[in-house]
């Protein structure tokens, strides 16, 4: 109970902090909560296959107000965290100290994420949930509990990653990979063979009216929604002096659809015409491609996790905008002043910076460790489908766009590999004591 209400504090204590942050706000007052009247009122909407579904819909259930989704989202946050942390701690044999300073590391990503107004939060629980019934379908204690109760588990993962992606997207992808992950090595599929059919059966059964949409939508069938190509095409932008001349932001892409189709950048004409574009610039030069793919898979696997912006609840997002836009231009200007000009925005940008490389740069190495351990060698199954996952993960980020809280959405599979580092490599340490040991008898 200690530690639940240290979570709950943490959660109190982040949401003043970092509760007028502005992350994707623009999305969710564009798209997001337009969507969500739509449902609720009927209200006007043109494009329907840009957002996914799922953030309006929980929108739906607060009647449109994006505050008091996220205080639910803070207290979820502390509840999955602290059962995490009860859950996880009797498979490990480490001191229960660091069972906790490795958990509380993770609290503070884990509950920045839920602080904003943005579908990471609820993607990542679902995958959570998803990583826990697909242990809970392969474990096999209690020995009487097999057969059909255990396809129950696998329906329930294939649910709980069709949930996820009907938040974000690329939850499809970490299906289709830890259904891999669940056949290899193959003499396992006479053991999971049916079950890995029903996950993935279940997930297409609940996917399949998204599907539908953007088929009526677009006019193919699309798995993502409208706005990749926004993405994949801004994306070329993340790297300075490219040789395409490229800014990684919004108007990048909205330009390049405009002046090709009209339309905007998450319609289905201007997303088929940023994709066309992108396959293009691609083409043109393959080498720029390729480094910014691995700038943006190496900026991912040890370049830290969102901790949030220390962007105060009590001052209005307007504020906020003014202030770093000012911040923005002084900076530029290499006004001498700044840190006198700016002390909040200077102190939120050093927050944002060092927060996420002493937090999540540590987590990160340790959860690599843990991975490569995993896949080479004896683990539990929530480990080793954490490890396949953090991989794809990594790699989609490489091939696509690069934020910080991208990697936060496998936040729980990270904890978990890290203690499983750190269990592995005690467990060598004491072996090579005792044979060093017994060498000197």
């Amino acid at each position: 109970m200690p530690t639940l209400l240290g979570y709950a504090a943490l959660g109190l204590a982040l949401w003043l902090i970092d509760g007028g942050n502005l992350v994707e706000a623009t999305i969710l007052e564009i798209h997001h909560r337009p969507l969500a009247r739509w449902m609720l009122w009927g209200e006007p909407r043109e494009i329907l296959t840009y957002p996914p579904w799922g953030y309006a819909l929980l929108l739906t259930l607060v009647q449109d107000h994006p505050a008091v989704l996220v205080i639910g989202q803070v207290v979820a946050a502390a509840l999955s965290w602290w059962g995490l942390h009860r859950w996880t701690a009797p498979r490990f044999t480490l001191p229960e100290g660091i069972v906790r300073a490795v958990f509380g590391l993770g609290a503070v990503p884990w509950i920045a994420l839920a602080v904003t107004a943005q579908p990471a939060f609820w993607t990542a629980l679902a995958i959570l949930a998803a990583l826990l019934s697909l242990d809970r379908a392969v474990s096999r204690s209690p020995p009487h509990r097999g057969g059909w109760r255990r396809l129950w588990w696998w329906g329930g993962a294939g649910a709980l990653f069709a949930i996820a992606a009907h938040l974000r997207t690329e939850s499809l992808v970490l299906l289709l990979v830890a259904l891999i992950a669940g056949a290899w090595p193959l003499a396992s599929l006479r053991r999971r063979g049916a079950g890995l059919l029903l996950a993935g059966g279940v997930a297409i059964l609940l996917i399949l009216p998204w599907h539908l949409t953007m088929r009526v939508g677009t006019g193919t069938w699309h798995a993502s929604p409208s706005n990749g190509g926004m993405v994949a095409y801004l994306s070329l932008g993340q790297l300075p002096n490219n040789p395409w001349s490229l800014v990684a932001n919004d108007e990048t892409a909205r330009y390049e659809a405009q002046a090709r189709t009209g339309q905007p950048p998450y319609s289905p004409t201007g997303n088929a015409a940023l994709w066309r574009a992108t396959s293009e610039r691609i083409l043109d030069h393959p080498p720029a491609f390729v480094a910014k793919v691995i700038f943006n898979a190496a900026s991912a696997a040890v370049g830290g996790l969102y901790v949030g912006t220390a962007n105060p609840v009590w001052i209005s997002q307007d504020a906020h905008r003014e202030g770093r836009a000012s911040l923005k231009r002084s900076i530029a200007d290499r006004d001498p002043t700044v840190l006198r000009t700016h002390p909040w925005q200077v102190t939120g940008l050093a927050y944002e910076v060092i927060g996420r490389l002493v937090l999540g740069t540590p987590l990160l190495l340790l959860a690599w460790f843990g991975a490569w351990s995993a896949l080479r060698g004896r683990a539990f199954a929530f480990a080793r489908w954490s490890a396949v996952l953090l991989v794809a993960q990594v790699l989609l980020i490489g091939l696509f766009q690069y934020q910080p809280r991208h990697m936060n959405l496998l936040l729980p599979a990270i904890v978990v590999l890290a203690l499983h580092g750190i269990q592995r490599w005690s467990e060598r340490r004491s072996l090579a004591l005792a044979e060093g040991e017994a060498t000197s008898t």
